[in-house]
């Protein structure tokens, strides 16, 4: 379609000095006009800065996605896929909504030629089932879009909505819902509650119930979809009618369902969920926002099936439920013969894809754990990389030079230091010996819980590997756990907390050869020297 054409269904359009288009958005009930039209070579992008999705613009016009391009030569074949008939009183059909592959819709009508004429001008509207709603004395559910009415009624409910959304909606149609029991379903985004908002208004002084149900997925098809039961829906009923403002909720709803792949097996506190979502936890004028924040992370808690969020306290944490099949058959996996500093190596071993946490304090010798691990395993066959986050190649010569038993030239043979402070996981080695000198978790306390998911996207990153990684990072002097709490640790086959001259193992999963009882507790006294070298190293009894 060109874009002269395009510019034909839209109101109040205004070209901007870009050459792109301003206009009123037909998806939802625009005053200000919100809707950017840009044209592209070869189609026309349109993003709505409400929120709504461009198939929705689509739709609310009157033509389909496919439309959208202007050159022929690159539109694919409209196809129709379902063919949604509106009716009068008597069952006589008045038009259609055309849903197309790729998708798209469009209205059609029948003139005195029994042709087919694409648009509805002059025709009469009226809801979807109208001769069904009609005689219905129970339940009549109203839903956005046929194919999401369909759908009740696949599960033999009585179902109902009206072409165009939002801004085709017509008060009118309360007059068919006079006496009815109406339970309204709005879609989960900006437009969806407008119009659900339309319909609750227009049915209020017309029907004699009107209530409201609101899902934590985007529809009551993907609720279904999801694994939900349809004797469910009654339970779920609210009184409060959506108004504009319940955009919020949905707009909190896609922040927080777009964080989702991100916090796998996390929990925030409500306030780290705001600021995840960028909504300030202080601001008053956000009040209405944060509550829709909170309603959006208790719906989700509270979905029966494929729940993706459940309440943790006085937070919620993202439910992890990713597997990997363990091959019981298939050929053993050798334990690594990594060498570790204070002979930790003799109490408990580690295997492909394993992680050792080196957590310490401030000066307490984190770097020189690793450095020395390196060393000790310079002949173990791995290629060695080292990640430094903070050290430059002046202060790493500095700090090797200092080492009393290696010169900086046999250093330079035996591992590869490479600068890295972030996304770790992209780049280090499945098959290697990375060692991560350290994990950054920044000055926001209330950040620290991301170094959970940065650790497991580096174990994810090891998974049928034939490496592992030794990852160092902070805690406070005197603290038992890590910057990030006890999560920290929980991919760690070892771990090694660090304090000023003592050394205490915390973790110990895999025992070596001879070791009968578990040897958490183990520790150790040494002197730092020189920021690399372990000094007067003497082994201590169990705490």
């Amino acid at each position: 379609m060109k874009i002269e054409s395009l510019l034909d269904h839209l109101s109040r359009v205004k070209k901007q000095s870009d050459g792109s288009f301003l206009s009123l958005c037909p998806a939802h009930n625009d005053r200000n006009p919100s809707l950017h039209i840009t044209p592209k070579e070869d189609r026309v992008l349109l993003h709505c800065l409400s929120g709504c999705q461009p198939e929705a613009v689509c739709q609310a016009m009157g033509i389909t996605m496919t439309d959208l391009f202007t050159d022929s030569e690159l539109t694919s074949p409209k196809k129709i896929v379902a063919e949604y008939s509106y009716q009068d009183e008597d069952g006589k059909e008045l038009y259609q909504v055309v849903r197309f592959e790729p998708k798209g819709f469009s209205q059609r009508h029948r003139n005195g030629n029994n042709e087919w004429v694409w648009n509805l001008k002059d025709v009469r509207r009226v809801p979807y089932h109208l001769p069904e709603i009609l005689v219905e004395q129970d339940t009549i559910y109203w839903v956005e879009g046929e194919k999401d009415a369909d759908m009740l009624w696949s599960y033999g409910q009585v179902a109902t909505t009206s072409c165009g959304g939002a801004s085709n909606f017509k008060p009118e149609y309360a007059d068919y819902f006079t006496g009815k029991r109406v339970v309204v379903i709005p879609d989960n985004d900006a437009p969806g509650y407008e119009y659900a908002h339309q319909v609750g208004v227009a049915l209020k002084d017309k029907a004699r119930e009107v209530r409201v149900i609101v899902l934590a997925e985007k529809d009551i098809s993907e609720w279904l979809e999801a694994g939900n039961d349809i004797v469910e829906l009654p339970g779920m009923e609210q009184d409060t009618l959506p108004s504009p403002k319940d955009g919020n909720y949905a707009q909190a709803h896609q922040a927080i369902t777009d964080l989702l792949p991100l916090l796998v097996g996390e929990t925030l506190t409500r306030e780290q969920w705001y600021r995840q979502i960028g909504a300030n936890p202080f601001d008053p004028k956000q009040a209405e926002y944060r509550h829709a924040i909170n309603k959006v992370l208790l719906n989700l808690s509270k979905t029966n099936k494929k729940k993706q969020i459940v309440k943790a306290g006085s937070g919620f944490k993202v439910i992890d439920d990713s597997v990997e099949a363990i091959d019981l058959l298939g050929d053993a996996s050798m334990a690594i013969n990594l060498v570790l500093p204070f002979g930790i190596h003799k109490y408990c071993i580690v295997f492909a894809g394993n992680i050792v946490i080196v957590f310490g304090s401030k000066d307490a010798g984190k770097t020189a754990f690793l450095l020395n691990t390196v060393k000790m395993n310079r002949n173990s066959g791995h290629k060695i990389t080292y990640f430094s986050s903070e050290m430059g190649r002046d202060e790493l010569r500095n700090r090797l030079l200092q080492d009393k038993e290696l010169t900086l030239e046999q250093w330079a043979g035996i591992f590869t230091p490479v600068m890295r402070s972030s996304n770790f996981d992209e780049v280090l080695d499945p098959d290697g010996l990375n060692l991560i000198d350290f994990l950054e978790l920044g000055g926001d306390e209330n950040e620290y819980y991301k170094g959970v998911a940065l650790i497991r996207r580096v174990y994810d990153r090891l998974v049928g590997g034939k490496g592992i990684a030794v990852i160092a990072c902070q805690k406070n002097q005197g603290a038992t756990l890590p910057k990030g709490g006890s999560g920290m640790l929980e991919k760690a086959r070892i771990a090694v907390s660090l304090d000023k001259g003592e050394a205490k193992l915390v973790v110990a999963k895999n025992w070596a050869d001879g070791i009968i009882s578990s040897p958490v507790g183990k520790n150790w006294t040494y002197k730092l020297v020189g920021g690399i070298n372990y000094m007067n190293i003497k082994e201590g009894d169990y705490d």
